[in-house]
């Protein structure tokens, strides 16, 4: 016990001496035994997550097309939003089916975050609390997933303006003035990055429901066009409200048939699973406008891509660290050479060839040891990292 003790002494001051050698030694190997256990250790929890976001949905509905980009924008409001139809469909499931239906509008963001427009039921389905607020109950109104109301009340902002989707388009789309009226408890899912609000803000926001000044009590000439058979109508010069104020939400309209508005996607959670097989029957009709996925197939479909690129990165760190360790290798063995004349002296002074053997050996065993600590470092750096590597994957 004692001599090992003193090889270990030994050992940590020829270590502190050559410290530069000693550092990129246990650098080389922290790094060719670390970075393949990081990646991993992100790729497995983020798939893991992407395949409980998935399996939290049962089904999702949308326009034909690629399943997996449906999902994905369905799970993670993710841009560009898929093909849209008409809300119209929705009622058809909704009073139709058993279960819950929850619709969703995408497409938009505010100040960079997905702008979800959606019902109530939402939040119920996927049994989301509320940290403080409320939740949202006319135009104009939006909660803040935790991530989004960390960001975006910093300095007690209690509204937020919808980013304009055609800067250059001056007869477009006019921002939105948002109330933030509650904040959803964190979830640790893409819905903690979003902003709610109702499908007929999202409305409002795409620009198929505005409010504007009342037409009778336009003073300015140039805002009127004239009259058709007894109705003003005015100019596109007529400003629009950017903000929907309790004074001003009387005057909030949509023009057309409000079954032909559109949405994206529609969540669906069947009653029981006979109610789900057959929903996914119904949809196998010909001549049926939409389609229905399984996420967690799809989801499935994307990990196995995923994992055959991790397998081939799983070959390239083989080969780098076969590499790596080799040239380790030579460094210990040339270093050893170089200090011939100083391992000659200790046996001259009395040391056995055993315990300069052993001095040597509890070098490489420091070694070993500090570089585990910087390995054992980064997977704990690395665990917060995870929704990151989850959006990755997600945002083709």
């Amino acid at each position: 016990m004692i001599q090992a003790r003193h090889a270990f002494a030994l050992a940590l001051r020829s270590l502190l001496f050559q410290r530069v050698r000693s550092g990129l030694v246990i650098v080389a190997i922290a790094l060719v035994a670390g970075l393949p256990l990081i990646v991993r250790s992100l790729v497995a929890s983020g798939t893991d997550a992407m395949m409980a976001r998935a399996r939290s949905t049962p089904l999702i509905v949308g326009s034909p097309g690629s399943e997996l980009d449906l999902v994905v924008a369905a799970l993670y409001h993710a841009n560009p939003a898929p093909r849209p139809f008409a809300i119209g469909e929705f009622t058809r499931l909704s009073t139709s089916t058993r279960g819950v239906a929850v619709p969703l509008h995408l497409g938009f963001t505010a100040q960079r975050h997905a702008l979800v427009g959606t019902t109530l039921d939402y939040f119920a389905a996927r049994t989301m609390r509320l940290a403080k607020g409320r939740l949202f109950g006319t135009l104009g109104e939006c909660v803040l997933g935790a991530n989004a109301a960390r960001e975006l009340t910093s300095d007690g902002n209690d509204h937020l303006v919808t980013d304009a989707t055609d800067p250059y388009n001056l007869a477009g789309m006019i921002p939105l003035k948002l109330r933030i009226v509650g904040v959803l408890a964190s979830t640790s899912t893409a819905d903690d990055d979003a902003i709610f609000v109702d499908v007929k803000t999202a409305w409002t926001v795409a620009g198929i429901g505005h409010g504007h000044q009342a037409a009778e009590t336009v003073a300015d000439p140039n805002d009127l066009v004239g009259r058709v058979d007894g109705h003003v109508v005015t100019s596109e010069r007529l400003r629009h409200f950017e903000e929907i104020t309790p004074e001003s939400l009387a005057s909030f309209h949509f023009h057309g048939d409000p079954e032909t508005f559109p949405v994206h996607a529609i969540l669906l959670w069947p009653a029981n699973a006979k109610e789900a097989t057959l929903l996914q029957g119904a949809f196998q009709r010909s001549g049926e406008p939409l389609q229905i996925v399984k996420p967690s197939d799809a989801m499935a479909r994307l990990l196995r891509e995923i994992l055959r690129v991790q397998r081939f990165l799983d070959a390239v760190f083989l080969a780098v660290g076969c590499v790596t360790l080799a040239v380790v290798g030579l460094v210990i063995a040339l270093s050893i050479r170089l200090r011939r004349d100083e391992l000659v002296t200790m046996v001259r002074l009395g040391a056995s060839r055993r315990t300069v053997a052993g001095i040597i050996l509890a070098e490489l065993c420091l070694m070993l040891v500090l570089a585990g600590a910087i390995v054992a470092a980064g997977l704990a750096i690395s665990r917060p990292m995870q929704p990151v590597v989850e959006r990755l994957l997600v945002h083709r």
